[in-house]
């Protein structure tokens, strides 16, 4: 149970970071 949770934490966190990744790529590529 415990195992499942970490990764649903790291799953989580990495959509987070791919998702705040997106914004800056395309912000940069615009400016």
């Amino acid at each position: 149970m415990e195992e499942k949770r970490v990764k649903q934490d790291f799953w989580i966190r990495g959509n987070l970071i791919v998702v705040e990744n997106i914004p800056a790529g395309v912000v940069s590529t615009v400016w």
